[in-house]
């Protein structure tokens, strides 16, 4: 009687442990009992990936519920383990990890080991702790890359349309420019040009004749009244036209001088 008493206070004693450590996700599978109808631990516990200081939280990809079933006489008789629910393993690695928890169970006979195994199911779902191919993380990572890839390629192609349009626009207005340019031209040219063409009658006296006429003005001589002077613009001399040489020269006879311009 005293060894069943040991048994049972060792296994209350581990749940209590068990619950403190692990809480909520603690599930007492035994049905309602009273201090006179005692069953022996039976218990699920939700395990997801050993976090420690150096990983901090990381995100769990992987799960499982260890079921740990003991019989009356456990510690000394090793429990019933059987993994539920579990989540982001392929069936070999669960194998694997079952087997090491049956190996892991018979080597701690004799002493409580809830906490050992759940430890390590702990520590084996963080080193399997990864997304699995094709799962629905993976779709959503690559629908939101997609997302941001797609507005990159939008803003890019509105950048290239904005400069494109900004180039197009500079090039109508030099064009604008030059047609503007060319109408305001054209009526100086025509008109230097027709200048060029057509002298005026000055200058095509003064190009044509070896000299151009200037005023004409009055003259003191009786006989010479009116004078005229040409312009010998080549020569750099001016003579005038009608005018006596000398009224009252040395020679005392008026001389006058005349010329005859052969076309």
């Amino acid at each position: 009687m005293a060894a069943k008493e040991s048994f049972r206070e060792r296994q209350t004693q581990e749940l209590e442990v068990i619950k403190s450590i692990f809480g909520c996700d603690v599930e007492d599978l035994r049905p309602h009992s009273n201090e006179t109808q005692w069953k022996p631990t039976d218990i699920r516990i939700l395990l997801t990936p050993l976090r420690d200081s150096s990983n901090g939280l990381p995100q769990a990809y992987v799960c499982t519920k260890l079921h740990v079933t003991c019989p009356s006489k456990y510690p000394k008789l090793a429990p019933k383990i059987v993994l539920e629910e579990s989540k982001g393993m392929s069936d070999q690695l669960l194998e694997s990890l079952l087997n090491q928890l049956q190996a892991q169970s018979q080597e701690l006979r004799g002493e409580v080991m809830i906490y050992e195994l759940a430890q390590t199911v702990q520590a084996f779902l963080l080193k399997h702790n990864k997304p699995p191919k094709g799962s629905f993380y993976d779709e959503m990572l690559q629908a939101k890359q997609k997302r941001e890839q797609e507005l990159l390629d939008i803003k890019k192609q509105k950048e290239t349309l904005e400069r494109q349009t900004l180039i197009d626009e500079v090039e109508r207005r030099k064009e604008i420019f030059k047609t503007e340019a060319k109408r305001r031209g054209e009526p100086r040219r025509s008109m230097s040009e027709s200048n060029n063409r057509h002298p005026s009658s000055s200058e095509s006296s003064e190009n044509s004749s070896p000299y151009y006429r200037g005023h004409t003005y009055p003259n003191k001589c009786i006989d010479h009244r009116n004078t005229e002077t040409l312009y010998f613009h080549k020569m750099g001399r001016q003579i005038q036209r009608g005018c006596c040489l000398d009224t009252q020269n040395k020679f005392g006879s008026n001389l006058s001088f005349y010329i005859i311009w052969l076309p």
